[in-house]
């Protein structure tokens, strides 16, 4: 994970990103997948790396 890409700007130590990198998980989403339904409760935060949605 580029964490110096998704955290611009924040000074973190390694026991940081060790505790931030145990609670992100890297999933691959395919063209046209949906991620969130209209009226559904969001309990997921995504990040793009590469795309755009």
């Amino acid at each position: 994970m580029n964490f110096e890409e998704i955290f611009k700007g924040v000074q973190l130590s390694k026991e940081d990103k060790k505790i931030i990198s145990d609670k992100l998980k890297k999933i691959k989403v395919t063209k046209g997948e949906v991620l969130l339904y209209p009226n559904d409760r969001a309990y997921f935060q995504y990040y793009v790396v590469q795309g755009c949605l």
